[in-house]
Formats: C-alpha cells, structure tokens, sequence
C-alpha cells in the first residue's frame, strides 16, 4: 500500500471476521438482527512496517410494532490502535458519506489534511429508521443518520443527515430511493440516495 504522503507501507495482515444473525422470514425482515464483530492486525516485527490492531463491531436490529410498520436501528464503531497512525494503509481507514451516512457525499467525511481529505483511523455512526408498508410492493420511510469520524479521541459534533423517500420491496432486497438533508451542515444541500439490499 501507499499511504498518503507516497510512502510506501508494507503490510501483512491478519484478521477474524464473526457474524451472528437471525430473522423471523427471509425477503420481507420485519423482526431480527444481526451482530457482527471484525478484528484485524499487522506486526512490524512480522513482514510488515505497519504495526496496528483494528477492532469494528456493528448491529442492526428490525422490529415491528405493528404488521405494516418497521422500525429499524443501525450502530458501527471502529477503533485502531497503533502508534504511529500514518503508517496505517488507506484501506483500513475510514471515510462516511453516501448510503453510511445521507445527507452527505459519497465518502466526502474525513479528515481534512494539508493534502485534501483523508480515511480517519476510528469511526461510529449509527442510524434510526421508519418504514410504512402500504401495499405490497410499496411503502414510504423516514430516517435520521448521524456519525463522525476521527483520529485520536472523539469529538462532541456529531454530523446528522434526516430525510423521507420511498421504499420498494423486491425479493432481493429493499429498494431506497431517499432524499437526505445535512442537518449540521445545512448550506451543503440536499442529496438523493438509491440503494438495494437485503435489511438484514
């Protein structure tokens, strides 16, 4: 790898990816979850001049109080430890924007440097959303994203996108087409976002 600064990293890394999920139904998910845990590291003293240990952890829970209602809620956090973050690849750095976090660019969330912008080492985000089933095929939802990503310690601002769109419920998955405010940063504009893929 080469990190920012032209440098190149050498790194050998190993890792453990666990993941554990349940679902009432497969297609239409209106109860389950799925927890899922990451842990990766690189040694200098073993073919790497990279030495970091990364830890990300992940839910997401769906839950339906009534039969044509969802309410959805997503956390991620991810943590690196290292004494020297710059050495860490920009493959496991991390950037939001886009469908991680509405409202805000495709990985336009960083840290800005005298270089541009830059994957931070540590991330949390999270998510809270609402869906409304009117008819088979079709529904509506609401959302609010937030999430912020540093390097050392965490700030207090967290970055905040909330919006509305429809939803289409296909066989592979749900179909999102959302239109999204930054609500921190409201002279940015509003974005639409499309997705497709499994809830859970």
């Amino acid at each position: 790898y080469t990190n920012q600064d032209n440098e190149v990293i050498q790194s050998l890394l190993g890792g453990l990816n666990v993941q554990y999920r349940w679902v009432n139904q497969e297609g239409y998910v209106n109860a389950g979850y799925r927890h899922n845990a990451s842990f990766r590291f690189s040694s200098d003293q073993f073919l790497s001049n990279a030495d970091f240990l990364q830890i990300e952890l992940g839910s997401r829970v769906i839950y339906s109080p009534l039969a044509f209602l969802r309410l959805q809620g997503r956390i991620q956090a991810a943590y690196t430890l290292s004494d020297d973050l710059r050495k860490i690849p920009a493959t496991y750095r991390y950037l939001l924007g886009g469908e991680s976090l509405r409202g805000y660019g495709f990985e336009s969330i960083g840290i800005q440097t005298e270089q541009g912008l830059e994957g931070g080492a540590n991330m949390v985000q999270g998510s809270l959303e609402a869906d409304y089933r009117f008819s088979r095929w079709f529904g509506t939802g609401i959302f609010v994203d937030a999430g912020q990503i540093y390097e050392n310690v965490p700030n207090d601002q967290y970055l905040v996108g909330a919006g509305f769109g429809v939803r289409g419920f296909t066989p592979i998955g749900t179909a999102k087409l959302d239109m999204a405010w930054p609500l921190t940063e409201p002279e940015r504009g509003y974005r639409i976002h499309f997705s497709l893929g499994l809830d859970l």
